[in-house]
């Protein structure tokens, strides 16, 4: 059984006693993966998110992401096992001027309420480390339907509409 995150956390609240989010949430749980792309299984997503606070912001997540997700080849429509690693560093935000004062490397998370849900935190982060054409090494393009380029150059070098006009002449 999988460890897994609440629904929602006061972010005043992890910022300020410095919070330590670990668990587990199932690939299955996470709605906005693209289901073309990635296959929604049981497999456990392992992920661990500290909250810090900063100057300037209302604070910082860092998170990092262990996996092994099941994608779907666009070529050959196999398959494929693929490794995420991720760590990556967050700002919150509930002001426009707080983006001015994040640092390199610290994306930006708009807080309106006071909460925020940690799976939607992960969801993000993992939609951006899916490729958006998802290729498993080594796969070939196996169909009838493909044309030979080498075919259709020779047909369009002996077809000339304009031929019967040069028998006019």
């Amino acid at each position: 059984m999988a460890k897994s995150l609440p629904d929602s956390i006061d972010i005043v609240n992890a910022i300020r006693k410095s919070w330590l989010l670990s668990g587990t949430v199932l690939l299955s749980d996470f709605d906005r993966l693209p289901s073309h792309l990635v296959e929604k299984n049981d497999r456990e997503v392992h992920c661990e998110m500290a909250f810090e606070s900063s100057a300037g912001i209302m604070g910082l997540a860092h998170i990092t992401i262990e996996s092994k997700i099941e994608l779907i080849c666009q070529r050959s429509l196999e398959h494929f096992d693929y490794k995420i690693k991720v760590n990556k560093t967050i700002g919150f935000i509930n002001r426009e001027e707080g983006e001015d004062k994040l640092f390199g490397g610290v994306a930006p998370s708009w807080v309106e309420s006071g909460t925020v849900n940690p799976k939607t935190l992960l969801e993000d982060e993992l939609l951006l480390v899916i490729p958006e054409f998802p290729v498993k090494p080594g796969a070939t393009i196996q169909s009838e339907y493909l044309a030979d380029e080498t075919e259709q150059e020779t047909a369009e070098e002996t077809y000339n509409p304009f031929a019967a006009l040069k028998d006019l002449k």
